[in-house]
C-alpha cells in the first residue's frame, strides 16, 4: 500500500506523566497534615504556599489563582 503525499501522519495522543522515582519530603509532610486537617481553623493556620501544595495533592484545578480565603474555602468543602 502507498502513502499518498497529501496524506499526514498522526499518532495518538500520549498519556504520558513525569514523575519523580525520588519521593519528596515536603509532599509526606503535606500527608500528615492532610490527615490531620480536620475543621478550618488548622487551614487557616497554614501558609499559602502550604495550602496550595495541599490543593495540588488533592489534585484541585484551578487552585492556583485563587487567594488563600478562597483557596481555604474550596478545600474544607473537599
Amino acid at each position: 500500500m502507498l502513502h499518498q503525499p497529501n496524506e499526514k501522519k498522526s499518532r495518538p495522543a500520549s498519556n504520558f506523566v513525569k514523575r519523580s522515582p525520588i519521593p519528596s519530603l515536603y509532599a509526606e509532610t503535606l500527608e500528615d497534615e492532610v490527615k490531620s486537617v480536620r475543621d478550618g481553623e488548622e487551614l487557616e493556620m497554614m501558609k499559602l504556599a502550604e495550602l496550595k501544595e495541599l490543593a495540588k495533592s488533592r489534585r484541585v484545578k484551578g487552585y492556583s489563582k485563587l487567594k488563600k480565603g478562597e483557596l481555604i474555602n474550596l478545600l474544607k468543602t473537599l
